[in-house]
């Protein structure tokens, strides 16, 4: 029976079989008795189980050398029996046979092998310790937030999203989003590499600075960078697009007869702004006193088309499709023993160059005036009261001068102007007397303020 030593034995433990003691060292078994007389050679035992290999471990100090088992060999075999001599013939001289040779001996048995040396008995290797787990990455949870300005957020839906599946976030960026595809910021239009969603901001004709995006012309004036809002007032406004182009309306068209610019113009009273005529030439009336009051408008400027006129107002007309309304109230008193009256007029310029012509439209598209010369005042002996009139620049355009054909007719057309216009006021008598206008000048003398009133209307 093969040697089966017990596990986890104790110092001085015994072991005992088929007669032999084994004692436990503490790191082998030693065989501490004799063994009985040897008996038959019996078969050859069984070869010990090899003991269980040590759980490996970090590496440890090396086990001592197990001591070399120490059985003892087994013993020779018998020598076999010699044959016996056969008998020596009797008188013959013929030999006998010869006797048959002995069977060879049977050989010994093999002794029993020797137990196999006790498993070296260093303790093995403490375990090496776990290494310190490694710090957490840096990663943190994704939160994509848009925001429209600064750290608030936009109030509509995000074009944006994150999805997450296990430890892995994907930020998706939908085809609606400002983040998708690729900016082209060059003059020549981009071929390579180019998807949906890619923008080119074309170059050709600025200075490089994309911030102008559109080209933006208004009355030929080009706006210029940093502008990234255009504000549309009013109504009725409109976009047509051609090709690259885009025409935006106003809505003017659609506004006729409002009210697109009103200007005021108060006279003030004494040096100035009084007047007194006997002549009966046009005379130009002066219309700046003490506490003139102007809003909207200018007098004495030195954008009046001769040089700072000291009876022009100066009005900044602000659309191609308008007319102007020109309603002058001027205090007047009327001395004349007769039958004789006076007149009144409005005149518009608007080219600087009729500076140079003096060429003036008068308003009511006659050059007599509304009054005819004589029935602005008076006619029949002294009369005092006022003179209220309302000029319109479409008279003009519909005067004998302005009709086709005429060698200034252009210079009556206002409608499709911008810009500054000069309007201006002349008076004249027909007949003998005096007229006077924002004033009273006989002893005790009476100080009287005159008023004008301009309009921009739509067309």
């Amino acid at each position: 029976m093969a040697l089966n030593f017990p596990a986890s034995p104790s110092v001085n433990d015994t072991y005992e079989h088929n007669g032999s003691t084994w004692t436990w060292t503490g790191s082998i078994w030693q065989l501490t008795a004799a063994t009985g007389p040897q008996g038959v050679q019996g078969a050859a035992g069984a070869q010990g189980n090899q003991g269980h290999q040590g759980v490996q471990g970090a590496v440890g100090a090396q086990g001592a050398q197990g001591a070399t088992g120490n059985g003892p060999p087994g013993q020779q075999g018998n020598q076999g029996h010699q044959g016996v001599q056969g008998a020596s013939g009797q008188g013959s001289t013929v030999p006998g046979p010869q006797g048959h040779q002995g069977h060879q001996g049977v050989q010994g048995a093999v002794g029993a092998q020797g137990a196999q040396g006790a498993a070296g008995t260093g303790n093995q290797g403490v375990q090496g310790a776990q290494g310190v787990q490694g710090a957490a990455g840096s990663g943190a949870n994704v939160d994509v937030k848009q925001y429209a300005v600064d750290t608030t957020e936009r109030s509509c839906s995000d074009p944006i999203d994150v999805t997450v599946v296990g430890s892995t976030a994907t930020i998706g960026i939908g085809s609606t989003s400002n983040a998708y595809g690729r900016k082209y910021v060059q003059a020549a239009e981009p071929t390579t590499d180019v998807c949906d969603g890619d923008i080119w901001y074309d170059l050709t004709g600025t200075t490089g600075d994309i911030s102008l995006g559109v080209g933006i012309n208004s009355g030929g004036t080009v706006i210029g960078t940093g502008v990234t809002t255009l504000n549309f007032v009013g109504t009725g406004t409109t976009v047509v697009i051609s090709g690259t182009t885009a025409s935006i309306s106003t809505g003017e068209g659609s506004l006729s007869g409002r009210i697109l610019k009103t200007a005021t113009f108060s006279t003030g009273w004494g040096s100035g702004a009084s007047n007194t005529l006997t002549t009966t030439t046009w005379t130009f009336l002066d219309i700046g006193g003490t506490r003139e009051t102007a809003h909207n408008v200018t007098r004495n400027s030195v954008n009046t088309f001769d040089g700072g006129l000291a009876y022009c107002l100066m009005f900044d007309k602000i659309s191609n499709n308008s007319h102007l309304e020109v309603t002058a109230i001027f205090p007047a008193y009327m001395a004349s023993t007769s039958n004789h009256g006076s007149g009144i007029r409005c005149l518009a310029r608007w080219n600087q160059n009729q500076g140079n012509t003096s060429i003036y439209a008068p308003l009511s598209g006659r050059n007599e005036g509304p009054y005819n010369t004589w029935n602005a005042h008076g006619y029949g002996g002294n009369a005092a009261g006022g003179v209220i009139y309302s000029w319109n620049t479409r008279e003009a355009e519909n005067s004998d001068a302005a009709q086709p054909g005429q060698a200034n007719a252009a210079e009556y057309v206002f409608g499709d102007k911008t810009g500054l216009i000069e309007i201006s006021f002349q008076a004249r008598m027909t007949g003998t007397g005096t007229v006077y206008f924002n004033t009273y000048t006989p002893s005790p003398g009476y100080d009287m303020v005159g008023k004008i009133i301009i309009r921009e209307i739509a067309n």
